[in-house]
């Protein structure tokens, strides 16, 4: 899949897209997309994004905001 082809995925809502984008964007040091992405893929149920945003809020690598 190419990285447009994965962009089109996570926007029309594809959990697996969603976390690979997730990951995409953490690998380049962009946490905050990175965040929004595995946020949408983790409400949808994407075990390994859940998992992933409880590690990270853990280990005090992201932060919740306040609304």
């Amino acid at each position: 899949m190419t990285f447009d082809e994965l962009c089109a995925a996570a926007q029309q809502g594809d959990p697996d897209a969603q976390f690979e984008l997730g990951g995409f964007w953490w690998e380049r040091n962009n946490y905050e997309r990175a965040t929004e992405w595995y946020t949408l893929s983790a409400e949808q149920g994407h075990i390994d994004a859940q998992f992933s945003l409880g590690a990270y809020y853990h280990l005090s690598l992201i932060h919740i905001s306040e609304p």
